[in-house]
């Protein structure tokens, strides 16, 4: 599944990373943020599991700390 790749500063300077399905409005991500296009790829080759790509194909969206690894969903 190709996927769009975005970041975010997150909350209190802590980077984030939002994952969007194909055709999923950005307004899916938090929009406490401020989120940026960074590229599209495909979820596998991010390293995503299976259970991630099932969780983006029903909701749309992905979020995660880039720090700590907790993901929003």
């Amino acid at each position: 599944m190709t996927v769009n790749v975005y970041v975010s500063a997150g909350f209190r300077g802590s980077p984030r990373v939002g994952l969007l399905a194909p055709n999923t409005p950005v307004s899916f991500l938090p929009r406490a943020e401020t989120w940026r296009y960074v590229r599209s790829a495909d979820a596998f080759d991010l390293g995503l599991s299976a259970t991630d790509v099932e969780q983006l194909q029903r909701s749309g969206f992905w979020a995660r700390d880039l720090e700590s690894g907790h993901a929003n969903r």
